[in-house]
């Protein structure tokens, strides 16, 4: 009996020590970088710990799993306590623009969805929802969304920037080398772009996609014909619309994608200069469009490594620009400049660039005249952009030859 007490109390301690030796194996194991298991995550990123689909280099920041607390499915409307917003990480060395979300410290703001207790679920679900009109004279039922404005609600669906659409195609889209002189090596022409990185097609009006689409049986028209009202010297281009399934007798016209073509006077793009012609069919004549007003020239500021995630690695950071192509710094102002990017009043001719409102476009590039999703320098190539960007804001000083080129309006 006593020799059994001796050899439990021998054995005991040496069996709770393999435990706790094999517990903390297992939570090194479950802290470890490994393969994510997030849809859509990218091939580099890896799941660890509690920490889902980050950068292998955010791991060391990653609280680890334990056994009692097995790995969740991720959720696509995560649940969570109010107090569980994303704030700033309080991680020493973290890098700039990480959060703390939920379960994740240290992470970027995109992989919050993944996180344990994170509330709300990030990325957002979609781009901007319907608001009420605030264009003039618009009907009280019509609402503004996306890129479109003063239009039905069910047209929405169709509009650029719009919370209720659907991303943009992600169909490879036929390009063929840019016939620009002193366009970069690499950029191309598709559709109405000239001059654009090839990523950029999928949202170039004109383009198609190498897929077959579904054909339109609700415009029976030619959908080369366009229409023409003019007004005051500037005139609206429209044509039938070539967006499957939209109502007959909607149009396209500028950034706006099946419309009534009553809206196509608030469209940006719509409206190109034109010969003075009023018509007695005009019930009621449209007021001349401001032109964009022209930010003062700012020295530029020197660029720098881009510090945002994802940005591509010969992209800079340059005054108030982020993760920009350089030629694009000599139109960014200076780091404490409070100068707003231009932005004309409805309706407008030309308007000014302005940051993309397209779903998954890289930050930093604009919308200017047709293109849509560009890099500013790319703006003197597309139809439709602003003269007074053309001309002012090519070379920051007095509108002489471009960065590339002779400039081609």
């Amino acid at each position: 009996m006593a020799v059994t007490k001796l050899l439990a109390g021998l054995l005991l301690p040496c069996a709770w020590a393999s435990l706790r030796v094999a517990d903390v194996n297992l939570t090194r194991r479950l802290a470890e970088p490994r393969p994510s298991t997030i849809t859509g995550c990218p091939a580099d990123y890896k799941d660890c710990g509690q920490c889902r689909c980050v950068p292998p280099t955010v791991c060391s920041k990653c609280p680890a799993e334990t056994a009692s607390k097995p790995v969740a499915a991720p959720s696509a409307d995560p649940s969570g306590d109010s107090d569980n917003e994303p704030v700033p990480s309080a991680i020493i060395g973290c890098p700039r623009g990480f959060v703390d979300c939920g379960s994740c410290q240290c992470v970027p703001r995109s992989s919050c969805q993944y996180c344990r207790g994170s509330r709300p679920p990030f990325p957002p679900s979609g781009g901007s929802e319907p608001q009420p009109s605030e264009t003039p004279g618009c009907p009280a039922s019509y609402v503004d969304c996306g890129t479109c404005r003063c239009v039905p609600e069910s047209t929405c669906q169709w509009c650029p920037g719009s919370g209720t659409g659907v991303p943009g195609p992600i169909e490879t889209v036929p390009t063929r080398p840019s016939d620009v002189i002193g366009c970069p090596a690499s950029y191309v022409d598709c559709g109405t772009c000239r001059c654009v990185p090839e990523s950029t097609c999928q949202w170039c009006p004109g383009a198609e996609t190498a897929t077959t689409e579904e054909p339109d049986f609700d415009n029976e028209t030619n959908v080369t014909d366009t229409t023409e009202t003019t007004t005051m010297g500037w005139h609206i281009v429209s044509r039938p619309s070539e967006v499957p399934f939209c109502p007959r007798g909607y149009v396209d016209c500028g950034t706006c994608r099946c419309v009534p073509e009553s809206s196509c006077q608030w469209c940006p793009g719509a409206w190109v200069p034109g010969v003075p012609s009023p018509t007695p069919e005009t019930p009621t004549p449209v007021p001349r469009p401001v032109p964009a007003p022209t930010p003062t020239p700012v020295p530029s500021p020197a660029p720098r490594p881009s510090e945002v995630p994802f940005c591509p690695r010969n992209y800079k950071d340059c005054g108030w620009c982020l993760c920009v192509p350089e030629p694009t710094c000599q139109w960014c102002g200076g780091e404490q400049s409070e100068l707003p990017v231009p932005r004309p009043g409805p309706p407008s001719p030309a308007p000014a660039p302005r940051p993309s409102t397209i779903i998954g476009c890289p930050a930093g590039y604009f919308d200017c005249g047709t293109c849509m999703c560009v890099p500013r320098s790319s703006c003197q190539w597309c139809p439709g952009a602003s003269p007074n960007f053309v001309q002012n804001h090519t070379d920051g000083t007095d509108g002489r030859d471009g960065p590339y080129g002779p400039l081609r309006v």
